[in-house]
């Protein structure tokens, strides 16, 4: 057993090792007892899941930048082997499977990857690979390794060794990399047993030597056909991150960062359903879910800000109370930093720390990266959460269809025969085991028999029903007698088997009894899962005279999957090899049915789903690429579900779950890659009957946003603690509110400056509220609006003035009407000002500028050179040396429109460190502001956080103002920008 193993898997490694290598070769990678080491480097690692084939290539870029942009560092992926090898020597490279086309996009990012090479990956997808003995490969245990821990024990002594013999043939490729074995207690040195769980804080690997290394942190679940959706609290994530990382932790990887789609046939389980969105910080789509995207971007911010500290130094522990304490890291070199945890899931805290009061939310950790101040606290979200909608539209004829005359979609049809069609594949007394015979080639296998009913059965004269009584394994089964549906049944994503009755109709004489036993996706893990089947395992008829008729021991005719399947009728090639029937009104609740339709695709290029909630159970296709099975199967209205999570304590997958008595899955992903211009060939299959004519196409839209920011969130950026910046730190709360692209703010629905409370969707006005709230953030909006045409995010900056707390949701809708452009050269009077946080009279000043003064929220370039834009949109200098030194006139007004963005967004000024005297024509000295040798000044954080210009004196100076006079094209330019600071601070 083991040398038929030992034979074959080194053959995969190779394969696929070659074209890696040649990737990551560069890297000199190593690791000691405290993390990775990279180039000789220490490093502390964020890593995300993101699996290849569960996307398109279309969709790869994109999903590495926003995982890039939400603080990873490392993209995880297994190595889909039943997808790569789809028959024994027959390797397959190709469109969702090209990992070698992945592996690069990822390096192209500037980003690390972590390769799960198997050949056993489980994830919920079918069986993990096409070699295990079963489906007719040399596999009968599993790879190295993916959770193999949990079952060792139950093969003895079996187990033990395989273990060894895997890890060791692993070893012996020479790959240059460290390997790891996840869940793997007894992992040979060197390699590096990891750990899978919801937390993983406590987990200790099994060598002092060892780092300890998360490599599935699940921030969500999977979701079963007939099963209600689970979801995982952002707050609850954070915390476990956080822990990990505290007690010790150097990588941690999301198991799911983006879950994707289980095109076809390939979700596993079984009843796993086609969406593997997995409630993971990017949605199914390739959306950001926010909040839970953005409020674990800014704690891997907070983190990597620790970095230092954490990775060179030891921890020292305090105890702040029963349930709540600190861990601190602090090297000789000054660096500090310390994580405070409250494990208390019922009550909030109050803990002393370095002779300073903390707040602690329950079941929170606040992170301190110079053993001070608060940058970010798990409990507290204060990300925006975006509203997402499906937004259905009628299928559209496609302008390529031959009925063009016709108005609406033309449908065609195909009815597939009940039971044997052509030539049956064999026949047997009694029932074979599904699995075993349909190879996972196809989801449908056919069990007919025939019975005789006597023309004298009572049931016949009374015009009663027998009763068929059917047992099996699973998964699913549609039962039809001469031809007719009688009864459909199932089982779930707890149990495959099942057993079930229903009357039936049967005339005298001979009877067809035809039962369509299906899978719905097949065992992916598990000791022996190999071995379990599924299909028939008896079926009794209840109601003859002379008593039950046992079916079990006749005679069946098998024939394997469809007709339609096997004829090809979904793909191009193989589209014309039946008779298809044209109409414009589709047959409804009529089972074994294709359908075939010519379509458009939706206009835009937001996501879509196909919207199948009046169907029954299929596959659906468009232009020959699977979208997958289709099921709207209703969850149970008995099911717990809730109306608000509560974050706090452990988190299991069925605490926060909602859906119940829906459907588990509506709608169904079809990448905008896959469609054409016109002539999109949309064939859908349908198992028991459903409604055709209420198919849509739903476009994936943000509809609304909402937000709420109190006094006590932090909010002080872990990027500017440098050079002692931190000790003038002074929180000041603030929210960014932004609508997706070519979209804008349409309504503003809630606002209150105050002590609103209830989460979003659900705000209610507080004791304390300020009236003007939801007047000005719409005056605010119509602004930006009536200048640029539409308005795509709202900045808040609050400093609070009556309670602790701002609330805000709005709506969106695309934009309408031209993009008005900006005033040019409207001269202003410079006034003198510092920055400071913006409230509610701050906002109304800026209501009262005249139409005119907009000219603040013209469209702004990139920073200058020497600057940065952060993530809450605010322009950083990389340094504090002088930045820019303008040579010419020419060089002076090039970079005005730059400078522009940055007077605008951080109220510096442009100065001069020469004589600002000069002469007339008349020889008469005047003061004017010189073009040549300009700097952008350095500038400073006040003890509000804001930036402000290192001299004010610059600001009144003079021959600034003199300058600002001159009625030169020069200056008018100087005036303009001048303008922009006034309109900023609301001077105008």
């Amino acid at each position: 057993m083991m040398k038929f193993c030992s034979m074959k898997i080194p053959l995969l490694f190779s394969f696929l090792l070659g074209s890696f290598i040649t990737l990551a070769s560069a890297a000199n990678v190593t690791y000691d007892r405290r993390s990775l080491i990279i180039n000789g480097q220490r490093k502390l690692l964020i890593s995300a899941s993101i699996h290849y084939p569960r996307s398109v290539p279309a969709m790869w870029p994109g999903l590495v930048r926003s995982a890039k942009e939400g603080g990873v560092d490392v993209i995880e992926s297994y190595v889909f082997w039943n997808g790569h090898e789809r028959s024994l020597g027959n390797y397959y490279f190709g469109g969702r499977y090209d990992l070698v086309k992945f592996v690069k996009i990822v390096q192209q990012a500037g980003m690390y990857m972590i390769l799960r090479i198997g050949p056993f990956v489980a994830a919920e997808w079918n069986f993990g690979r096409s070699f295990f003995a079963s489906q007719g490969g040399p596999i009968i245990l599993a790879q190295v390794e993916n959770e193999y821990g949990f079952f060792e024990r139950i093969y003895g002594d079996g187990g033990k060794q395989y273990t060894m013999w895997a890890a060791g043939m692993a070893l012996s490729q020479n790959i240059g990399v460290p390997w790891i074995m996840c869940q793997q207690d007894d992992a040979p040195d060197p390699v590096i047993n990891t750990c899978n769980s919801f937390y993983c804080d406590q987990f200790t690997p099994n060598s002092p030597n060892k780092p300890k290394f998360w490599t599935e942190n699940w921030p969500g679940w999977f979701k079963t056909f007939g099963g209600s959706d689970p979801h995982r609290p952002p707050e609850d994530i954070a915390f476990s991150v956080a822990r990990f990382f505290q007690k010790g932790g150097s990588l941690q990887n999301y198991y799911m960062y983006h879950g994707g789609t289980n095109f076809g046939r390939t979700s596993g389980g079984p009843f796993i359903t086609t969406s593997y969105d997995y409630d993971a910080p990017i949605d199914e789509y390739g959306l950001p879910r926010l909040p839970k995207w953005a409020h674990l971007k800014e704690l891997h911010r907070a983190i990597k800000s620790c970095e230092h500290a954490l990775l060179n130094s030891e921890p020292r522990l305090l105890s702040l109370g029963p349930l709540q304490e600190v861990d601190v890291y602090a090297d000789p070199s000054g660096a500090c930093a310390a994580f405070i945890a409250n494990t208390d899931d019922k009550n909030d805290k109050i803990v002393e720390f370095q002779n300073a009061s903390y707040h602690l939310p329950a079941w929170s950790v606040s992170i301190l990266p110079d053993c001070k101040n608060v940058v970010y606290n798990t409990a507290m979200v204060r990300s925006q959460t975006s509203k997402i909608e499906m937004v259905p539209e009628n299928l559209q004829p496609s302008s390529v269809s031959s009925d063009k005359d016709l108005m609406g979609i033309q449908w065609e049809v195909f009815v597939e025969k009940a039971g044997v069609w052509g030539k049956a594949d064999f026949a047997k007394n009694g029932f074979v085991d599904h699995i075993n015979t349909t190879k996972d080639t196809t989801d449908y296998l056919w069990y007919t028999t025939s019975l005789h009913v006597d023309e004298n059965e009572e049931f016949l004269r009374k015009g009663s029903q027998p009763l068929l009584i059917i047992e099996s394994k699973g998964h699913a089964l549609h039962a039809f007698v001469n031809q007719k549906l009688q009864a459909s049944a199932s089982g779930n994503g707890s149990v495959s088997s099942f057993k079930f009755q229903a009357p039936i109709s049967l005339e005298a004489g001979n009877n067809e009894i035809a039962i369509l036993s299906m899978t719905v996706g097949l065992q992916n893990g598990g000791p022996f899962y190999e071995w379990v089947g599924a299909g028939l395992i008896s079926v009794h008829i209840n109601g003859f005279s002379n008593g039950p008729k046992d079916l079990s021991k006749y005679t069946w005719t098998y024939k394997i999957g469809l007709e339609g399947e096997h004829l090809g009728i979904y793909k191009a090639d193989g589209l014309n090899s039946v008779k298809w029937v044209s109409t414009s009104v589709p047959p409804k609740e009529q089972p074994l049915t294709w359908y075939k339709a010519v379509v458009n695709a939706p206009a835009g290029d937001e996501p879509i789903g196909l919207d199948m909630l009046h169907m029954g159970k299929g596959l659906a296709w468009l232009n020959g690429e699977e979208i997958g099975r289709y099921w709207p199967r209703k969850s149970s209205i008995h099911d717990e579900c809730v109306q608000h999570c509560d974050y706090r304590g452990k988190f299991s997958p069925n605490k926060c779950s909602t859906g119940c008595g829906e459907p588990s899955q509506r709608w169904y992903h079809v990448p905008r890659s896959w469609f054409k211009a016109s002539g999109n060939i949309l064939v859908i299959f349908e198992e028991k009957g459903g409604d055709p004519s209420e198919i849509r196409f739903s476009i994936r839209k943000t509809s609304g946003f909402c937000a709420l920011v109190a006094e006590d969130h932090p909010s002080f950026a872990p990027e500017s603690l440098h050079e002692g910046g931190i000790q003038h730190y002074k929180n000041s709360a603030s929210v960014q509110l932004k609508c997706p692209i070519n979209t804008r703010i349409s309504t503003v629905k809630f606002a209150s400056f105050g002590t609103p409370s209830g989460t979003c969707g659900s705000y209610t006005m507080g004791d304390c509220h300020d009236p003007r709230s939801i007047s000005a953030v719409e005056k605010y909006d119509e602004m930006v609006a009536s200048y640029y045409g539409y308005v795509e995010m709202v900045w808040i900056h609050i400093q609070f003035f009556c309670g602790d707390r701002f609330a805000l949701s709005g709506a969106t809708k695309p934009p309408s009407g031209p993009v008005r452009k900006p005033p040019a050269n409207k001269k202003r009077k410079k006034k003198a000002g510092r920055g400071r946080g913006m409230n509610l009279d701050d906002l109304e000043n800026d209501l009262a500028m005249e139409e005119d003064g907009l000219d603040v929220y013209q469209p702004l370039p990139k920073p200058p050179a020497g600057f940065i834009v952060d993530d809450l949109g605010r322009v950083l200098m990389i340094s504090n040396k002088r930045i820019a030194t303008i040579v010419s006139d020419e060089e002076f007004e090039a970079i005005l429109p730059t400078a522009e963005y940055a007077l605008a967004k951080i109220h510096i000024h442009l100065s001069t460190k020469h004589d600002y005297s000069s002469a007339d024509e008349d020889g008469q000295e005047v003061d004017a502001l010189l073009t040549e040798g300009v700097e952008i000044t350095c500038f400073h954080l006040d003890q509000n956080g804001q930036l402000q210009l290192v001299d004010d004196e610059l600001s009144e100076d003079p021959c600034v103002l003199s300058a600002i006079d001159e009625e030169t094209e020069f200056n008018a330019l100087v005036e303009e920008e001048a303008a922009l600071i006034d309109t900023l601070l609301g001077k105008t």
